[in-house]
């Protein structure tokens, strides 16, 4: 199952990578433009918290670091409610991939809201792959942040909070589709596993006729 999600996603990847990154690139990007002059001075954060009064380092004090951190939350909160959207959007990807067509973004998303698809839900045998993809995908977002955030060192600070926004967009977008795929085939697997099971059973009724 593990092996199947991740040749589908290797296959799909670009695809798949868009399918996030549309929704985290203007999300991010908006966070960041709000709160530039807290990024740029971000290095600085555990001397400003230490000052005292309106003190403030280029414009920045401790209710702007403080506000930066409120609206941090609420967007992460944002992003995860809208992971069953982009679930919806990626079971379309896979499905196109599947029945030998050209999967897009595009397409993903106006098939994924008429309406979305989040389920089937994974039973809770299947919690092992899906704390695995979990793990994972934070390890392949970490990697990715660490390195493309090397450019924040290359660039003046005054373009910091662009190339944060779009370093934060793309390290999550490289990472979630590694979970998104490992749901949906996850859950693919259990219902498959439910209609056996049905079928097996001796109450089950044969074709064409009544159960015995």
């Amino acid at each position: 199952m593990l092996d199947r999600a991740a040749r589908s996603i290797v296959r799909n990847f670009s695809t798949l990578f868009l399918v996030c990154l549309v929704v985290f690139l203007p999300l991010e990007m908006a966070y960041a433009f709000i709160h530039r002059e807290a990024i740029e001075v971000r290095e600085l954060t555990t001397y400003i918290e230490d000052l005292e009064g309106n003190q403030r380092v280029n414009g920045v004090g401790q209710e702007e670091l403080e506000a930066a951190d409120r609206n941090r939350a609420i967007l992460t909160a944002i992003e995860l409610a809208l992971v069953p959207i982009m679930i919806s959007a990626a079971r379309r990807v896979l499905e196109r991939d599947e029945a030998g067509e050209i999967p897009t973004a595009t397409d993903a998303y106006q098939h994924a809201l008429t309406p979305p698809r989040f389920g089937p839900i994974p039973r809770p045998k299947m919690l092992g792959a899906l704390g695995f993809s979990v793990v994972f995908s934070f390890l392949v977002g970490f990697a990715a942040y660490k390195c493309a955030g090397l450019l924040l060192d290359v660039f003046p600070d005054r373009f910091d909070f662009g190339i944060l926004g779009v370093v934060e967009a793309c390290a999550r977008s490289i990472a979630l589709p590694w979970f998104l795929v490992t749901w949906i085939e996850t859950g693919r697997a259990g219902e498959k596993r439910g209609r056996h099971a049905v079928s097996g059973s001796p109450f089950a009724r044969p074709p064409g006729g009544k159960a015995s």
